[in-house]
């Protein structure tokens, strides 16, 4: 009986670590990205999430992958800006990050600055549709943080990447979601929910 018991609490931690994030192991720092991302947003399960993210850093680090590095970093900005992170307050303040620099009260400044450190890595390789959504992310961050005006600003840089895309790409089809019809617009929007003085010309 004592036997069939453990095994039934060693069945349960297994389950319940693969419900958690755990029980899958990879090598590939794209997948623990991946993995990272759904473990924040569909599961809201920070704490391994952190984890994968500081190992697809290093894994991208030795093989000087800066296009995976500047997605980890985005992903990293994701996790210290996401509500799963907020719901585990009270871990967070009792234990902290595994990034030591940050803390629950700093979070937000640490998710500006790895989101500025993808944007900084995707404008030097000329990643102009992923940089264009850099300053998206960077702009509602520095909502966050109360600052509006440059918040404004990131997102007019944010106009000027778009327009570089699509005249190197004029043959691209943008991306659009059923709320907004292109980019151009779901700036606009932005800017107007912001308090933007400047308006965007609608296209």
């Amino acid at each position: 009986m004592q036997r069939l018991t453990g095994i039934l609490v060693i069945g349960m931690m297994m389950i319940l670590g693969g419900c958690a994030g755990f029980g899958r192991s990879t090598e590939n720092p794209a997948q623990k990205i991946q993995w990272a991302d759904e473990l924040i947003s569909s599961k809201e399960d920070p704490i391994p999430a952190e984890k994968l993210i500081r190992e697809a850093i290093d894994l991208y680090q030795k093989s000087n992958n800066q296009l995976g590095l500047a997605e980890s970093y985005r992903e990293y900005g994701i996790f210290f800006r996401s509500y799963a992170v907020t719901r585990s307050e009270k871990y967070y303040k009792e234990k902290g990050f595994l990034d030591t620099s940050a803390n629950i009260n700093t979070r937000y400044q640490k998710a500006l600055e790895y989101f500025t450190k993808a944007k900084d890595i995707f404008k030097e390789q000329n990643r102009f549709e992923d940089l264009s959504n850099m300053h998206v992310s960077i702009a509602k961050t520095l909502v966050m943080l109360n600052r509006n005006k440059a918040a404004c600003d990131e997102l007019k840089e944010g106009l000027d990447t778009h327009a570089a895309f699509t005249k190197a790409n004029p043959e691209a089809k943008e991306l659009r979601s059923e709320e907004m019809t292109n980019y151009v617009e779901y700036i606009g929007t932005l800017k107007t929910q912001i308090g933007c003085t400047e308006q965007v010309a609608q296209k």
